[in-house]
């Protein structure tokens, strides 16, 4: 399993149980190596830390949606790729392709597309 994949299931599980707390639910990540799990503690530590900042990048970069209209599944995808985007750890390429792929895989090519079009948007915000 690969560290977004956790990262995804676990941060979706906390979205949608409306959970304050990420020790309120179990943890998802067995097959995660030593370095893997280190990126899944950071990536989903960031995104809990910034949450509101990540969300007002999001609506902002969201053109004719607002936060509150999109799909469960898209907004933790646009959340966990904007954090991690910020904590640029990784080439921008990689990140927005994992979380499109993501989103194509739980929700729709059309998902899928809406994502990549804000995550790329919310790069170039990024590195002004």
């Amino acid at each position: 399993m690969d560290f977004r994949v956790a990262t995804f299931i676990n941060f979706y599980e906390q979205y949608i149980s409306h959970s304050e707390k990420a020790n309120d639910l179990p943890i998802h990540k067995e097959g995660l190596s030593e370095n893997q799990e280190i990126r899944y503690k950071q990536l989903i530590t960031y995104a809990q830390k910034n949450i509101d900042e990540i969300v007002l990048y999001i609506d902002q970069n969201a053109t004719n949606w607002k936060f509150s209209r999109i799909n469960s599944v898209e907004k933790v995808c646009l959340i966990l790729g904007t954090a991690e985007l910020s904590m640029k750890l990784t080439k921008k390429e990689i990140i927005i392709a994992e979380w499109v792929k993501l989103a194509d895989k739980h929700s729709s090519s059309e998902g899928a597309k809406f994502v990549n079009g804000v995550l790329e948007k919310i790069n170039e915000d990024l590195n002004i």
